[in-house]
């Protein structure tokens, strides 16, 4: 039925609608069109993609289907010349497009209804835009250049939904409570001056979902905060308030607070940089029954805090930043015997709170749901934690020393560790310095990270729960994994060793996973990963030379697939890998040699990256192996040095090549004597600081050649007299001065040469 309702939507739409990518023979005349969508380039959309819309008369809706953030060029001729002459437009979307100034005759788009300008590096929007005196919507969120509104922004007599969240906005336009049929207005920053001041939100009564208000450090008085009818405001979901400044007279600014009161329907609240020492009665009052998550951040001043217990609906806790907080007594959960406290929380989190001591729980059952704890940077707790916590799945334990016991174990896993951590699935644990013991009897724990916690015993290390399917490891000065984690293995899938003095591994150990799958070292001074020998295994090291070891058969790595290394001086590494396909291994200067065999030792081996490795002199004897897809090599220079003997002619499977590196010898790329591969489908030329000339006798052989960029070849004169290779897509030009201009649209020397591929960008900008 689904199918059958989708065809006849399609059939019925067909005449008015138009999607870019269906490519359908039967659609209608596309100047008939009223509604066009179509999905975004990669990277950039050209003039070429909407010369199709030349002859629409009556396009009511340009919607770009981008779900995925990043930004992306837009042809700067289109948006200039084409779009303002859409003069019927309703919706126009120019989400995630790397737009820094709008053209001002978008100020014809008289019928516009809905704008969107979300996730654009726009600095400014013209004041012209107020002339839009239909506009109902107007997205900017996530504009993060843009610090100003239109001063005459309050024109916009119909709009009814103003999303600016996560805009950097210094100010609010003046008189914003002119606008009477707002509904949506997702921040507002308080200024000194009238019409900018709090009152303008009183305004506003029908204001619904989320409302970020900032600057509060500039209302006077209670009185003034009163005027804004927070509390009168039910469609309201969500309420942030926030200090910025230096909070002189607390009293006040309790007041400030207290008459800020919400609505009992409220959702979600946030309380940011408050200077009181107190809370008022409301945050802690049962008739915040809706109440679903609390954030109560850097509010310094603060010695206490209200009965948070008696939230019965409350999920969400954060208590983050407060120097006075010294114990969380029997008033945090109000009464006990009338209510349970903490009925609904799942989450708790904890944040720097230097001179809390003391912990009270209470009999009985509290905490008994809570999913995930977080408990970071408070040197002074003691004791114990909650102990009802069977329903906990994460926990974080970081900056807390005196939670540590003298024998070294963590006094939260004191007694019987699995009936109490029972669902227990993610532990991290940091900055500990006297730790010693890790929780291994834990059989649910899915991700363990262990950061900065000098004491711990290697051997804790090694012996890791069967079901771990995530390592991470980070800040240990001297770590050796040696033994077996047991004959049945693990589902460990994930390994990140980080920040290590000297990390030494058996890879008889990471054998003993089965289900390994990723590696990384990041940040280790010295790293081995050996392994006993028997057969043969991978080599790499900082010797020169370096001959291949050999290594047992219970020490191949059949599942690993991808090792990352970066920042690692001394290298030694030698194991077998036969399902490694992605290699990459960044600033390693001292690194001489690559592994010796790679063709059998790696014989899938699919994508090669290697960055700031300037003591590699060549690839081993032998070459790198026939299934390589993608090679990319960066500031290696001795390595490039020696291009002409890489043997990439003999690599079949080679689409994607990739080199950076200042080779003052090339004047001409490709050179006679060095040939790529046919079957090249990427090429990225870069830093080529003399590249004067590309050549076209070697180019030619690239039959299957779709991109081409060069960058930072600032000598490049011209494009060959024959041009480019026909199968050429997409071409990219930045940081070449000197063949900038003759690029430019049909008028550049150089553009009868590129006028038939179908992307060209040039300094990042789509042509035309």
């Amino acid at each position: 039925m689904h199918d059958l309702v989708n065809d006849l939507a399609i059939a019925v739409s067909r005449r008015y609608c138009y999607r870019l990518e269906d490519n359908d023979p039967e659609h209608g005349k596309i100047g008939s069109i009223s509604y066009f969508s179509y999905h975004p380039s990669s990277f950039h959309d050209t003039f070429h993609k909407f010369e199709l819309l030349r002859e629409t008369k009556n396009l009511r809706t340009f919607l770009p289907l981008s779900k995925r953030r990043g930004g992306k060029g837009l042809s700067h001729k289109f948006l200039h010349e084409m779009l303002p002459k859409f003069r019927s437009l309703r919706f126009l979307s120019l989400l995630f497009y790397k737009i820094h100034k709008l053209p001002d005759s978008i100020s014809d788009l008289k019928h516009l209804r809905l704008l969107n300008l979300s996730s654009t590096p726009l600095e400014t929007l013209p004041e012209c835009i107020c002339a839009l005196y239909n506009l109902q919507t107007l997205l900017l969120s996530d504009c993060e250049k843009l610090e100003e509104l239109p001063v005459s922004l309050a024109k916009l007599i119909n709009l009814s939904y103003l999303d600016i969240s996560g805009t950097p906005l210094k100010k609010m336009p003046l008189y914003m409570s002119r606008l009477r049929n707002l509904r949506v207005l997702t921040n507002f920053i308080v200024g000194k001056d009238s019409g900018s001041m709090i009152e303008e939100l009183g305004k506003f009564p029908k204001l619904r979902g989320r409302l970020f208000i900032s600057k509060l450090e500039n209302v006077c008085s209670g009185r003034d905060a009163s005027m804004a009818n927070l509390k009168g405001k039910k469609h309201l979901d969500e309420l942030t308030l926030e200090w910025n400044g230096a909070i002189n007279d607390s009293q006040a600014v309790r007041d400030v607070l207290d008459n800020l009161q919400p609505h009992s329907s409220i959702k979600h609240l946030k309380i940011i940089g408050y200077g009181g020492t107190t809370f008022p009665d409301w945050l802690g009052n049962s008739s915040l029954s809706h109440l679903e998550s609390l954030s109560l951040s850097n509010c310094e001043n603060c010695f206490s805090l209200p009965a948070l217990g008696q939230l019965e609906s409350l999920q969400s806790l954060e208590i983050v930043g407060m120097s006075y907080i010294s114990d969380l007594a029997e008033d945090f959960y109000g009464d006990v015997s009338a209510t349970k406290p903490f009925p609904s929380l799942k989450k708790l989190r904890i944040e720097k709170l230097p001179e809390w001591e003391r912990w009270y729980i209470p009999e009985g059952e509290v905490f008994n749901r809570l999913k995930k704890l977080s408990i970071i940077d408070c040197p002074k707790l003691i004791g114990e934690l909650p102990q009802q916590l069977a329903s906990l799945q994460s926990l974080e334990i970081s900056g807390c020393d005196n939670l540590v016991c003298p024998s070294g174990r963590l006094s939260v896993f004191n007694g019987e560790i699995r009936q109490k951590f029972s669902s227990l699935r993610e532990l991290k644990i940091s900055a500990l310095k006297n730790l010693k013991e890790l929780p291994l009897q834990l059989n649910q724990l899915f991700r363990l990270t262990v950061d900065d916690c000098g004491s711990l015993l290697p051997s804790h290390v090694s012996r890791l729960p069967a079901s771990l399917y995530s390592l991470e490891y980070k800040g240990c000065c001297n770590l050796e994994l040696e033994s077996s984690s047991g004959e049945d293995g693990g589902a460990l899938e994930r390994l990140i060793l980080e920040n290590c003095d000297t990390v030494k591994v058996k890879v008889e150990w990471l054998a003993s996973f089965p289900m390994l799958k990723g590696v990384q070292f990041y940040k280790c001074k010295s790293v081995e990963m050996l392994s006993v020998p028997a057969a043969p295994g991978i080599g790499i090291g900082n010797q020169s030379g370096m001959t291949t070891t050999t290594t047992s058969t219970s020490s191949v790595m059949t599942s690993l697939q991808s090792l990352y290394i970066s920042f690692c001086n001394d290298l030694i590494l030698s194991f077998p890998a036969p399902n490694l396909t992605r290699l990459e291994i960044w600033y390693c200067e001292k690194l001489t040699s690559l592994p010796q065999r790679m063709e059998s030792l790696l014989p899938s081996l699919r994508s090669l990256l290697l960055l700031n490795c300037p003591e590699i002199e060549c690839f081993p004897e032998g070459g790198l192996p026939s299934t390589l897809q993608s090679l990319a090599i960066f500031d290696c220079k001795k390595l490039t040095s020696r291009r002409r003997e890489w043997g990439l002619d003999k690599l079949p499977s080679l689409a994607d090549l990739t080199i950076k590196s200042p080779c003052d010898e090339v004047e001409s790329f490709p050179e006679e004597d060095w040939r790529l591969p046919c079957a090249l489908q990427s090429l990225y030329l870069s830093s080529l600081q003399n590249l004067k000339v590309l050549n076209y006798s070697a180019l030619r052989h690239l039959t299957s050649l779709q991109m081409l960029g060069i960058y930072h070849c600032p000598r490049l004169q011209s494009l060959p007299e024959e041009g480019l290779p026909a199968s050429l897509t997409e071409l990219h030009i930045a940081n070449c001065p000197l063949l900038k201009p003759r690029l430019e649209w049909e008028k550049g020397q150089d553009w009868p040469k590129v006028a038939r591929i179908h992307r060209v960008i040039v300094d990042r900008q789509p042509v035309p």
